[in-house]
């Protein structure tokens, strides 16, 4: 919060420019991993998890909802270990 009396909070200033550096580094993360993953032909499935986890990512920053963000994770996990698992045994 800026409080108008100590504008150079040196905790204010620090928190923001970490968090805010944080969501930018997750966004070009993903956007690498994106383009990554279609120059090495990833199955779809995969880079279709990423966007969703992604998505999940800002929907729950958005709105405070960090019970979806679980649940998408959780979700996400799965779907991630059954394409790995088809994968290995050749289907």
């Amino acid at each position: 919060m800026v409080n108008p009396e100590n504008v150079f909070d040196i905790y204010d200033i620090f928190v923001n420019e970490v968090i805010g550096d944080l969501w930018l580094t997750i966004i070009i993360a993903f956007i690498m991993v994106n383009i990554f993953a279609i120059k090495r032909k990833v199955p779809y499935e995969v880079i279709i998890m990423f966007d969703v986890l992604l998505l999940a990512a800002f929907f729950s920053r958005v709105t405070s909802l960090t019970i979806i963000w679980v649940f998408i994770v959780l979700f996400v996990g799965v779907q991630f270990y059954l394409a790995m698992a088809k994968k290995l045994e050749g289907k």
